[in-house]
């Protein structure tokens, strides 16, 4: 009996875990939808605007930097016309 208890003790969480799983998952993204939108509120537009725009202004600066350009340019494989039609 104690065999059978265990199984149907594990089955029965199993099936409630499966069964609750999407409703912690909508609870989880509605909370964190709403503590970002009270951090918006209380900071304003300006903070959140740049911190979702700086991984794009870092990587064009990054990549537009002459060093790196230099590098790229200086890595950058010619290959001559007369090995190209070969």
């Amino acid at each position: 009996m104690m065999k059978l208890g265990k199984v149907y003790v594990s089955r029965g969480f199993g099936t409630a875990v499966i069964l609750l799983s999407p409703l912690w998952f909508i609870a989880t993204v509605l909370m964190a939808i709403a503590v970002g939108h009270d951090i918006f509120h209380f900071t304003g537009e300006l903070p959140i605007a740049l911190g979702l725009c700086a991984p794009a202004v870092y990587l064009v600066v990054r990549w537009a930097a002459p060093a790196v350009r230099a590098r790229l340019l200086a890595a950058w494989e010619v290959t001559p016309v007369s090995e190209a039609a070969d």
